[in-house]
């Protein structure tokens, strides 16, 4: 293994090191995973440390071939050292591999799974999915993972919280300033309008569904609005596609910008696009 190649691997687990506890100082994302950034502290710190011995143990070898050996005792290190650099090389590799997918996991994408149908047809229950959480804005019609408590959402079914808090995946419809007001449909029914505009589901099986709500969810998102019918700053109004069976902001309420967790980019099981 050429000591180039040596100097390069401490660079990149010292800068692993390095960013790592930068990013988690700042807490630069939503998800954070305690063991993953363990696992990438330890994979950074042993492969920082092996290449240093390496280097040492190379610089005392090269001490010693310089100096006056025999001609067979030469050749059995120079052997012996190649055997060595050869362990060590696929060491380093596979440390380098471990270091950049624990990274990634740990400040970049997770892999999650869905556990509700109220994302149908978009996604399933069971569907596995990759989560993009590095310093993530939330944007309208993106498709995220939030995680709310049960302190905080009172109006939410206690059922569906397990040791008080829950994760859902919902659709983003409604973004901080955007004005929701609500139009009567029959006695105790309103749809949702967002800024003057009537919300629809996606298309399932080639229809197109409006969001329906009752009076107690009017009350809800009423109080929570700001005098003029307007998502405050830092809130959200979320739903799930499935427009007639998703427990959604027309449920519990507007989410927290803290809730979001990330953003849903792509189904790993089954492999597809996320639109």
């Amino acid at each position: 293994m050429k000591k180039s190649s040596m100097i390069v691997s401490i660079v990149i687990f010292s800068l692993s090191i390095v960013v790592s506890t930068i990013l988690l100082i700042l807490d630069i994302s939503s998800w954070i995973l305690p063991w993953v950034i363990t696992v990438l502290f330890i994979t950074s710190l042993v492969g920082l440390i092996s290449n240093l011995i390496l280097i040492i143990f190379n610089n005392k070898l090269t001490k010693k071939i310089d100096s006056d050996f025999i001609l067979f005792s030469t050749k059995h290190k120079i052997l012996e050292d190649n055997t060595n650099n050869s362990f060590f090389s696929w060491f380093d590799f596979v440390l380098r591999c471990f270091a950049l997918v624990f990274f990634v996991l740990s400040f970049i994408l997770v892999p999650g799974q869905v556990e509700q149908s109220s994302m149908n047809p978009t996604l399933s229950s069971g569907d596995r999915v990759l989560i993009y959480h590095f310093s993530y804005e939330a944007k309208r019609g993106d498709i995220i993972a939030i995680k709310i408590y049960e302190k905080d959402y009172p109006a939410m079914n206690k059922s569906l919280f397990e040791n008080g808090e829950t994760s859902l995946v919902k659709r983003v419809a409604g973004l901080p300033g955007d004005k929701i007001t609500f139009q009567v449909l029959e006695s105790d029914e309103y749809c949702v309008l967002i800024n003057g505009t009537i919300v629809k589901s996606v298309l399932n099986n080639g229809t197109s569904y409006i969001y329906k709500i009752n009076r107690d969810g009017v009350i809800l998102l009423q109080d929570e609005l700001d005098i003029n019918n307007q998502i405050k700053e830092n809130f959200f109004f979320v739903l799930g596609d499935n427009a007639n069976n998703s427990v959604d902001s027309r449920t519990f309420g507007l989410i927290k910008k803290e809730s979001i967790l990330g953003k849903i980019i792509f189904s790993l099981i089954p492999f597809k696009g996320v639109n």
